[in-house]
């Protein structure tokens, strides 16, 4: 079982380090373009959502801890959204480093979520997940996520006219 905690403004200040350039490879990979032309989009994106940083109303950032080592291995930022009357809440982003996924870390962070949204009588979790993250969408496959609308695009420089 993993621990969650609130992220202290340090550890938030190391998140934004990893976290926008990563959701910046995350558009250049997705998009097809270089990480230079992503990379401002990302942080442009991250100031929007954020302009009063962990601060900001209705957004919530936890450090997730491997509890055999009380270390930091992984980040999770979510908010409460409002829609069309109902309250629901988003994974803004999920982060597990990589030498300790598969180890039921992550799906411990994200029952931990689930719990929270029902504490806060919230009845539903959504999250966006690029279409080439494979692991990443099995992994919510597998706790129940299901898709909600599906964004194609068909790449034409790799076919033929």
């Amino acid at each position: 079982m993993n621990t969650l905690r609130p992220m202290s403004q340090s550890e938030y200040e190391r998140y934004l380090e990893r976290g926008i350039p990563e959701y910046a490879r995350e558009l250049a990979v997705s998009l097809k373009v270089p990480f230079e032309t992503a990379l401002p989009v990302a942080q442009s994106q991250f100031r929007e959502m954020l302009p009063e940083g962990m601060n900001t109303k209705d957004h919530f950032f936890y450090a997730i801890v491997d509890p055999e080592t009380d270390r930091p291995v992984g980040d999770l930022w979510f908010c409460v959204r409002e829609k069309l009357g109902t309250r629901s809440l988003f994974i803004a982003d999920f982060f597990i480093e990589e030498a300790v996924r598969g180890k039921g870390i992550g799906k411990a962070a994200l029952r931990w979520l689930e719990g929270k949204a029902r504490e806060l009588n919230i009845p539903s979790i959504g999250l966006h997940v690029f279409g080439h993250n494979a692991g990443a969408r099995q992994l919510y496959e597998s706790l129940g996520y299901l898709p909600v609308s599906v964004v194609m695009r068909k790449d034409l420089s790799l076919t033929a006219t």
